[in-house]
């Protein structure tokens, strides 16, 4: 019994002493090293799993195809860099990460707190925003040499670049300082301060906040990323969605706070003219507290899973429906649960993509008339707009909200199509509202008409019985079977009239481009439809055969059933993308080099990517795609995704996946 109970306390011991090793060489989750200022975060648990995962992929398979060979290593260092946010800053390249990690890879944007409280006297004035800080946080455990080997790269790039080196001691910790020249246009010189503690690699661009991730080394400080409320609620949803399967990469943006941390520490020229971001917060868009969430490469039959949350708690703990939990123009975010969103009959079989939802139509109407008034600058605009359009006696005289808002039902349905042969505008948008019933539909298709009664711009034309309204430059006429009736014109659904906002500069400009060319409206198979070239419409006016809609196609039924099998059916938007056509136009346009001019959504993305903060050059100019393989060498690695969002009394979760074109 003695030999049991000494082999027992020296085995309770050992493994004491072994726990509390290991809880002092253990590297602190990067979510509590971080403040509560953090405004962006990504964190990769294992990059090596992470990468390895990506490599299985189809997109994985595809970059390593050699057809691609030409053009996918330029590409792949451009994405390197973009992704690590680290060489221009802090001196540390891609390789350099790849080889250091042994742990967790996280990077982090923190937006510090004043030093000094802005005076109540002061808070009408504009206060400019902190500039964000960059943080780069690394467990090199088991790699060690490296991150030295790593180390002093960084002071033979910082020696060229002319950097000032110090030393600064805090406690045992030595924190390596290198102050880079100043340049025009920066209000201090930059800087990158590095240390190594133990198994812990950081790097970052301001001494204070490098200095203070010292002090959380423990694992013990409060007011950390971990502490947040919206970082704590997204994370546990995610995770209790996800289960079992943990994830690739996790991610976290305080939205507003993450924009305005980036523009305050951007050296670009700031441009004349009404800024977005601050009328939006004022009209309660910053109830968005939050958004995140997890990220798994070849999971089970998804080439790429996602689940994500939008956290937006109402005001005073309120919870329910945005309309009665958020303030102002916000209310207007209000997509009730209803209905499964499958596509209509009319819906064609060829559509790229669709996209649908359910929108409080007369909540969204009303929430609007603060958003309106404080985007023009007037209070009481809004009314004056509305009530104008229905009592000028040279205006229409239509009655917004009788004769259209209170007509239309709570669906949106958005479809788009690719138009033959690809050019900047090839991309083709349907937008339909669904309108309550025939009765509503009469008033409906009376109102339009009667708002397109004096433009000579807009031509009303007669498709297979569908009276449609069409806005068209001058020199250009529809290669269609349309009767062609002149005389119509167009007053309050002119989409030609203050759409093509500029964000950032509404001054010195020559002449205004319409945002949607060739556009079209009719109302048609209980919808108000408006579409960004007659053409597509069309399309959609002939309504097909059960073989020829979407709603019946293999792959729209494969990624339905798919969705309802991971994310709940109660939802309130549905998504449905063939990505072998959404990519196609913006393939070709960079085969064709083009792509700097695209028109597309995904083409201005990209352009702002792998843009250089020089907002009036147009993008993607560095990538070399004239090598390019034909596309049909690509799309066979494109397969079906899927998007389901459910409304939630304090936010919206997403759960959304790609499926395999080879195995679906």
């Amino acid at each position: 019994m003695r030999r049991f109970s000494n082999a027992a306390l020296i085995a309770l011991v050992t493994t004491a002493t072994i726990q509390m090793a290991t809880s002092a060489w253990a590297v602190v989750p990067s979510d509590k090293l971080l403040p509560k200022t953090t405004k962006g975060y990504v964190s990769v648990p294992d990059l090596d799993k992470l990468l390895k995962s990506w490599d299985t992929t189809q997109l994985g398979k595809l970059m390593a195809d050699p057809v691609m060979k030409p053009f996918t290593e330029d590409l792949k260092q451009q994405i390197r860099d973009k992704l690590s946010m680290s060489q221009e800053k802090l001196g540390i390249s891609w390789s350099d990460l790849r080889r250091t990690v042994g742990g967790e890879l996280s990077f982090a944007l923190i937006q510090p707190e004043r030093k000094k409280p802005v005076a109540a006297a002061d808070k009408k004035k504009k206060v400019a925003p902190v500039p964000g800080v960059l943080v780069l946080l690394i467990d090199v455990t088991g790699k060690h040499a490296e991150a030295k080997d790593v180390l002093a790269k960084v002071h033979l790039d910082m020696t060229k670049r002319k950097a000032t080196k110090k030393t600064e001691k805090v406690g045992k910790t030595e924190l390596t300082i290198y102050t880079l020249p100043k340049k025009k246009g920066e209000a201090k010189p930059r800087q990158a301060i590095y240390f190594l503690e133990d198994d812990l690699l950081a790097g970052g661009d301001d001494l204070a906040q490098v200095r203070a991730i010292l002090g959380r080394l423990d694992g013990k400080a409060k007011g950390t990323l971990a502490d947040v409320v919206a970082y704590q609620t997204i994370m546990t949803r995610v995770n209790k969605a996800a289960g079992d399967l943990k994830p690739h990469a996790r991610w976290f943006l305080e939205p507003f706070g993450y924009i305005e941390a980036v523009q305050a520490a951007s050296t670009a020229k700031k441009k004349k003219g009404k800024k977005i971001l601050p009328i939006l917060k004022s009209q309660g868009f910053d109830g968005i507290k939050g958004l995140g969430g997890y990220v798994n490469m070849k999971a089970d039959r998804h080439e790429l899973l996602h689940r994500s949350f939008v956290y937006a708690p109402g005001v005073n703990g309120k919870r329910g429906p945005a309309k009665d939990r958020l303030e102002l123009a916000a209310r207007m975010l209000t997509f009730p649960n209803a209905g499964d969103l499958h596509p209509q009959d009319f819906v064609p079989g060829t559509a790229a993509s669709f996209g649908s939802f359910n929108l409080d139509m007369k909540n969204a109407f009303f929430a609007s008339e603060t958003l309106v008034d404080a985007w023009i600058g007037e209070e009481g605009i809004w009314k004056e707009i509305i009530n104008g359009l229905r009592d000028d006696e040279d205006g229409p005289q239509i009655d917004i909200r009788k004769n259209l808002v209170d007509q239309l039902g709570q669906r949106v349905t958005v479809i788009t199509s690719n138009h033959q042969p690809i050019e900047v505008d090839s991309e083709r948008l349907v937008v339909m509202l669904k309108i309550k019933n025939a009765k509503a539909a009469k008033i409906v298709a009376e109102t339009i008409a009667k708002a397109m009664a004096s433009d000579p711009e807009v031509k009303k034309r007669v498709y297979k019985g569908h009276i449609i309204w069409e806005i068209v430059e001058e020199e250009e006429e529809p290669d269609l079977p349309i009767v062609d009736i002149d005389d119509a014109g167009a007053g309050l659904l002119n989409l030609d009239d203050d759409l093509d906002v500029d964000l950032d500069d509404d001054e010195d400009v020559e002449e205004e481009e319409r945002v949607i060319r060739n556009s079209a409206i009719t109302v048609a198979h209980g919808h108000l439809i408006i579409a960004s070239h007659i053409d597509f419409l069309t399309q959609v006016l002939d309504k097909p055969t059960d073989v020829e809609g979407l709603n019946v196609a293999r792959d729209y039924k494969l990624v339905a059933k798919e969705l309802d099998k991971i994310s709940s059916k109660t939802r309130s938007f549905r998504f449905f993308s063939r990505t072998d056509e959404e990519y196609r136009v913006n393939y070709e346009l960079m085969r064709k080099g083009k792509m700097p001019e695209s028109e597309t959504l995904f083409g201005q993305l990209l352009n702002g990517m792998f843009g250089d903060d020089k907002s009036d050059e147009l993008r993607i100019k560095k990538i070399d795609a004239s090598k390019l393989p034909d596309y049909q060498k690509v799309r066979r690695y494109l397969g079906p995704a899927g998007i389901s969002i459910t409304t939630e009394d304090n936010g919206w979760f997403v759960t959304g996946f790609t499926l395999s074109k080879a195995k679906p």
